[in-house]
């Protein structure tokens, strides 16, 4: 599956994020990764990859190379008990923390799935999350994740551009640039 996944991302190379043997990576607009059942040596030993690899945080956080493993994802259930009911336990708040720091360190990103789905815990967890500074949050309710975000975001972006301002250009465009 892989082999046939690699000559499909290799058509739009144009776009993709590729990542070299050698250990560079040229950023592209769109980042591929490669995660479920992952063949490893597959990936690893291939000169030119379309696609990241999608680590985990048993087998692949103190070891990772972020040219293969740009993103650590897991399993929450695996790493910890705290399914947002009362405050998270110190020592799993710690490892939490200890993680996120460690792949930031690795220059990776954090992702979490199979935590609570159901309100007020999913919240509780998503703002443990956003105080770790996970990276990614891995939810099937967009709706209840935006709402969340709007709410606890700490920078909210200005307008950069308005479409419905008038404007000095008489086309209605904001001349303001932010």
């Amino acid at each position: 599956m892989y082999r046939a996944l690699h000559q499909e991302l290799r058509n739009c190379d144009r776009i993709l994020t590729t990542f070299r043997h050698s250990g560079a990576i040229l950023d592209g607009v769109v980042t591929v990764s490669v995660s479920g059942n992952r063949p490893h040596e597959l990936v690893e030993q291939q000169r030119v990859r379309y696609a990241a690899y999608d680590g985990r945080v048993s087998e692949d956080l103190e070891a990772a190379d972020r040219s293969f493993m740009p993103l650590i994802s897991d399993n929450w259930t695996n790493h910890f008990t705290w399914m947002g009911i009362d405050p998270i336990p110190p020592n799993e708040q710690e490892k939490l923390r200890n993680i996120v720091t460690t792949a930031h360190s690795n220059g990776q990103r954090v992702r979490f799935w199979a935590r609570p789905e159901v309100a007020p815990a999913r919240e509780e967890v998503w703002q443990e999350w956003l105080a770790a500074q996970v990276d990614y949050i891995n939810t099937d309710n967009l709706d209840a994740l935006q709402r969340f975000l709007v709410r606890h975001d700490p920078v909210p972006a200005e307008r950069y551009f308005s479409w419905d301002d008038p404007s000095e250009d008489g086309r209605g465009h904001s001349a303001r640039a932010g």
